[in-house]
């Protein structure tokens, strides 16, 4: 059963406007990425609604009846649009702003349409509504369940208190009653009882204090507690489930939604188990490194590098070491920012959602990774001629054996599980031999919270430095796979992170990369 969404009969009371200008700009949204898992998909997406705005405030002077309740539309958005202008990034760079940008488009911007009042333009709209649904690449339900999802990733990594995200308190702008509910009613779809338990705390409580009309507000209270009672009955506490259906009045008796107790039940003997969130000591790890407290980190010093090749003779390498064995380590300031944007300029035009190697020939769009991509050939740009020069000059290792750089984008709660980058299978890739002997990783952007590099075998994090890259072994010298090198991307909390990855493999590196005189396949 799919928890009672937020409208039903009382929708938001906004007049509509002519969405068949958003056709316009469909031409500009990704063809096969989405929205909620990059930041640069979230800024065409803003930028749609400030045309839908401007079009809303020529739309509401023919609107005498309506003026007043366009008006209240109208600054609600426009508000936050005039704290974008400022700087789009750095506010779509921020989850809550984010996910509300989502949601308006998803929730508010559809549900104009159903309140169209004039037959001489409605049929118009209506049409022109259906070509967009057909035609366009708008965010729809699933992107909105996936910015709901990162925001909880965020408060299960991060301890972010569902009072702090609510209430703007470090994250954004406060949310309304309908956003917060938004938010607990996915959860509950998704059976995080204990998330949507503190939310829905939050949206009873911004309900009372609203301004809505009392019907409005006495409706939704009834919601409210049926969502309280299914979620206490399957937290196992009936006791609680029984009070919140004792609060809803008797005039509320005929509420086609209304839940008893014989109902919950049987849903509980319909639906799967509930199984609570429980804390591992893997994951406290993980979640410790991406907070950035590590256990007996060992400082290593820096130090220039100009011995790798006569090209850094008059620029040394500026390398900060990390890790001894395996030898982990950064080199910084290797990107210029006007190399970096001459970089994403190509390639945000390629982004797709990411995948995941699942078998042979076979990948997958997953959970485990948030974020979209793109392939790029060092003769796509100069920036990335030059980045895969800088990896043969500084490892030696023979190039013609390399994969296409991989370039990400992160969004709302971005991430990479744990995983290790080889792939330890007996197959070429691509026409490549060996398997991936190493990994360089460039960072092409600061992240302001969020979004380290964390190696949970190793006790390592690194924090994102744009111009940067990292560099490390993901084989043995025997080309055994290193299983200490598990890594992850930690969630983004704000800002975004964008990365280049330069894969390169195991055959032809013999002179690079020789064997040792031991077996080192059993560190």
């Amino acid at each position: 059963m799919t928890a009672k969404r937020i409208h039903g009969p009382c929708v938001v009371s906004y007049v509509a406007l002519s969405l068949f200008l958003v056709l316009l700009f469909a031409s500009h949204l990704p063809v096969h990425g989405e929205f909620y898992s990059s930041i640069d998909s979230l800024k065409r997406l803003d930028s749609i609604e400030s045309s839908l705005l401007l079009s809303f405030r020529k739309y509401s002077e023919g609107l005498e009846d309506y003026i007043s309740i366009i008006r209240r539309f109208m600054e609600r958005i426009k508000f936050q649009h005039e704290k974008a202008e400022k700087d789009v990034e750095d506010y779509l760079g921020n989850p809550i702003n984010a996910f509300t940008l989502i949601e308006r488009v998803v929730r508010d911007w559809m549900d104009v349409n159903d309140l169209l009042k004039f037959e001489d333009i409605s049929q118009e709209l209506m049409d022109s509504l259906t070509q967009l649904r057909k035609n366009s690449s708008l965010p729809d339900e699933n992107e909105l369940k996936g910015a709901v999802l990162g925001l909880a990733r965020l408060q299960d990594i991060y301890d972010i208190d569902a009072d702090d995200m609510a209430n703007g308190k470090g994250y954004g702008h406060p949310l309304t009653w309908r956003e917060c509910l938004e938010i607990a009613t996915t959860l509950i779809d998704e059976n995080r009882m204990d998330l949507a338990l503190k939310w829905l705390k939050q949206t009873d409580r911004k309900l009372q204090n609203s301004q809505d009309a009392k019907e409005i507000k006495d409706y939704f209270a009834t919601q409210i507690k049926e969502h309280f009672a299914r979620v206490h009955h399957t937290l196992g506490d009936k006791q609680k489930a029984q009070q919140h259906l004792n609060g809803i009045s008797e005039k509320d008796s005929q509420h086609s939604s209304k839940l008893t107790m014989k109902m919950l039940n049987r849903l509980m003997d319909e639906k799967q188990k509930y199984i609570p969130f429980k804390e591992s000591d893997r994951h406290r790890n993980y979640a410790r490194l991406c907070q950035g407290k590590s256990l007996n980190r060992t400082q290593l010093s820096c130090h220039l590098d100009s011995s790798s090749h006569p090209f850094f003779i008059l620029n040394p390498l500026q390398i900060e070491p990390m890790l001894m064995d395996p030898y982990i380590r950064v080199y910084h300031n290797l990107l210029s920012d006007e190399q970096i944007t001459n970089l994403f300029n190509f390639a945000s035009k390629k982004f797709y959602r990411s995948e995941v190697i699942r078998g042979p020939n076979e990948n997958e769009v997953t959970e485990k990774r948030v974020s979209q991509q793109a392939w790029v050939s060092p003769e796509d740009t100069p920036t990335a001629a030059y980045m895969y020069r800088m990896v043969h000059l500084i490892t030696g290792f023979n190039m013609t054996n390399v994969e296409k750089m991989q370039v990400a984008n992160y969004g709302i709660g971005g991430l990479y599980v744990p995983h290790y980058d080889y792939m330890n299978v007996s197959r070429t890739l691509a026409g490549l031999v060996g398997d991936r002997i190493s990994t360089n990783m460039f960072y092409l952007s600061d992240v302001i919270q969020g979004g380290y590099t964390i190696f949970p075998e190793l006790n390592v994090y690194l924090k994102p430095i744009k111009g940067s890259m990292v560099m490390w072994p993901n084989l043995h010298r025997s080309v055994q796979p290193d299983i200490r090198t598990l890594h992850a991307g930690c969630p983004v909390v704000k800002g975004t992170k964008r990365i280049a990855n330069i894969w390169t493999h195991s055959g032809y590196q013999d002179v690079a990369r020789p064997c040792g005189l031991t077996n080192d396949a059993l560190k």
